[in-house]
């Protein structure tokens, strides 16, 4: 490669990019790529705030346009389609890697019609438009399949899906070509800095955002069941309470979960801090209704420790049932509790399902092979300049 090839990311938050693509900007840049961040408006302050700090101390250059991080809106997302258009056009990237679901559509639409580079979308989950089967979701939903066959019409467009049910989903329903699709596990884990640890205490914890569909009242009312038996017991909770989002849990109910004596509520946990925080809990729970591939079960799976989540799309791929974890059916608060509290009374059963949880995520979530994979489709992108003509293998 002559000269640096410029990589531009899409995302909807720089909080986003910083957990699950700066590993992989960080370390194209060492295979002479220059790297350029765009993104939308941060739906958390707190995370934002902290999120900018570490993008500069890494020297991630980057330019935020303002998008409503918490819906749609027409006016301000056109504005936003204009200006990302318009700076494609200023910096010609030769590849567009677009991650998170509402820069899929307006970031993908303005790569569409710039035209000029290759784009690798990576769908991270489809969220709840796919789980809440409302009239709005039904309808946006329509619309986000439609824009993405549209992006996808052109040649030099990749896809990178997580789980399997998604690449089912866009090989079946969308008919794309499994020559331009390549399922990739997450965005990968350093299985050196999440280990086992022996300083675990009687901690359960639910790491996520307070969303209703992260499962958080369903972990909260389990809570209450345990409570009534395992005193000696704690849950925590990590993750931001100010995220936009149309799924956020009402103010009521959050202050009733806050109030609780023996939930303690940590707030968002910046994830360098995270290793440190999985080397004390003993049991991980996160009852979502659906994910792509949950960086934080793998994480938790690294550090060795059992996880309970639920039989969902995404959350059933990080874990074996009954050999690392439990899987549970979604919304099953009794299902729910009952499996917690199987894995508080055995003590044995925890350290054998950590254990085979550490082999599992050393083989197939580590950190090298995802980023190895991920800078392997860039240059196959950039490099070939037959590809339209050619079929790609990029195995």
């Amino acid at each position: 490669m002559s000269g640096k090839k410029k990589i531009l990311y899409i995302l909807n938050h720089k909080t986003f990019f910083v957990s699950h693509r700066l590993k992989i900007a960080t370390e194209v840049q060492k295979e002479n790529f220059q790297t350029f961040l765009i993104c939308g408006t941060d739906a958390s302050k707190l995370m934002k705030k902290e999120a900018e700090k570490i993008l500069n101390k890494k020297k991630i250059n980057y330019k935020e346009i303002y998008s409503n991080p918490s819906k749609l809106d027409i006016f301000s997302d056109l504005k936003y389609i204009y200006k990302t258009y318009f700076f494609l056009k200023q910096y010609r990237p030769h590849l567009i890697h677009i991650a998170s679901p509402k820069s899929l559509i307006l970031g993908g639409l303005a790569a569409r019609i710039y035209n000029k580079a290759s784009i690798v979308l990576s769908i991270s989950g489809l969220g709840h438009l796919f789980t809440d089967t409302n009239f709005k979701n039904k309808f946006l939903s329509f619309i986000f399949i439609k824009i993405i066959k549209l992006i996808t019409n052109k040649k030099e467009t990749f896809i990178i899906v997580q789980n399997k049910d998604d690449y089912k989903f866009f090989t079946n329903r969308l008919n794309i070509n499994r020559q331009r699709i390549k399922l990739i596990k997450g965005s990968g884990v350093n299985t050196n800095k999440f280990y086992p640890s022996k300083n675990k205490k009687n901690y359960i914890l639910f790491p996520g955002r307070l969303l209703l569909n992260k499962g958080i009242i369903e972990f909260f009312e389990s809570a209450k069941i345990v409570n009534k038996k395992y005193k000696n017991w704690k849950f925590l909770i990590a993750g931001a309470s100010d995220y936009k989002s149309p799924v956020l849990i009402k103010k009521e109910k959050l202050k009733e979960i806050l109030n609780t004596k023996f939930i303690n509520y940590l707030g968002h946990i910046d994830y360098k801090k995270m290793p440190q925080l999985l080397s004390k809990v003993s049991i991980i729970c996160l009852p979502s209704y659906r994910e792509g591939m949950p960086m934080v079960l793998q994480e938790a799976a690294a550090s060795g420790l059992p996880v309970i989540t639920t039989d969902v799309i995404g959350c059933k791929e990080v874990i074996i049932n009954n050999r690392t974890g439990f899987l549970v059916e979604p919304r099953n608060i009794d299902m729910l509790a009952k499996k917690l509290i199987k894995l508080i009374s055995d003590e044995n059963l925890r350290k054998k399902f950590g254990k085979a949880g550490r082999k599992f995520a050393i083989k197939n979530f580590d950190e090298s092979l995802i980023i190895k994979q991920n800078i392997n489709i860039y240059k196959k992108l950039i490099e070939n300049e037959k590809y339209k003509q050619k079929k790609i293998n990029f195995s």
